[in-house]
């Protein structure tokens, strides 16, 4: 940053104020675009996907005008950065821009957020500048770990205290490629598999064959709850648990699947 500005910290990162000249830059660090925490950011296009959240919570609902958006290089990284008019108080003679630069380790990023006065060229060309100056010296500590197969087909997010308890194995069959998260000390009691289910259309195929599943290789007398629309997020996962009855006890098991990229996913 150059001289003039003042440095705090704030409740999500770095906050620097030029009060004399009216400009305004910020950089923190977050996992999710959304603050609900359900959609992850893997890359700079999952932000362009989110646009409209991302300038909401940068500048309320009705606090900004698009002026542009584009991809651009930072620190070798592909970034996202939107280009806005502000609204304060009713007028927009105040510009920003907002970035999301990907950070190192496959997931998470850098928003850097700045605002000048639309005639203070010199104010943008330094924010344009200090966001061009980001540089990554490793990845975040965050309680997130990242599993991710090119063979398996997708991707996701775990909380690392989990990595205690659980470890990962890959399995495969003719049809079916799985992750299994499963307790180290071998207690049957948790166990998380997700699966690319390639042999359905949909998720609701996708369903339908878990329950024929269930009934014909675990417990024909299970008991099934009805099946269930549960929206996280964005997304809209169909969910049915049965209890079964398994090597002398009961356990209850959980399905949910959605429709992801052509592929039903559970």
């Amino acid at each position: 940053m150059p001289p003039g500005y003042e440095t705090e910290e704030g409740e999500y990162g770095v906050i620097f104020r030029n009060e004399l000249n009216d400009r305004f830059l910020s950089i923190g660090y977050s996992v999710f675009l959304d603050a609900d925490k359900t959609n992850p950011f893997y890359s700079a296009s999952d932000a362009e996907k989110a646009r409209d959240e991302f300038l909401d919570a940068a500048f309320g609902a009705d606090g900004y005008e698009l002026l542009s958006a584009e991809y651009a290089r930072v620190d070798g990284a592909e970034a996202y950065l939107i280009r806005c008019a502000v609204n304060e108080n009713g007028e927009t003679d105040t510009d920003g821009i907002v970035a999301a630069v990907p950070a190192q380790g496959g997931f998470g990023y850098y928003i850097i957020c700045g605002v000048w006065a639309r005639s203070d060229a010199a104010g943008k060309a330094e924010i344009d500048a200090a966001i061009a100056s980001l540089r990554r010296t490793g990845t975040v500590g965050t309680r997130f770990a990242l599993f991710s197969s090119e063979e398996l087909g997708f991707r996701m997010l775990y909380e690392k205290a989990l990595a205690e308890r659980f470890a990962i194995q890959e399995a495969s069959d003719s049809s079916v490629m799985s992750a299994f998260f499963f307790p180290v000390t071998q207690n049957p009691g948790s166990l998380l598999e997700v699966e690319r289910a390639s042999y359905a259309e949909n998720a609701e195929e996708a369903m339908a064959g878990y329950q024929e599943s269930v009934y014909g290789r675990i417990d024909p007398d299970a008991q099934a709850t009805e099946l269930l629309d549960v929206t996280v997020g964005k997304t809209v996962y169909l969910v049915r648990e049965y209890a079964v009855h398994f090597n002398g006890g009961e356990l209850w098991l959980t399905y949910r699947a959605v429709d992801m990229e052509g592929a039903a996913t559970r």
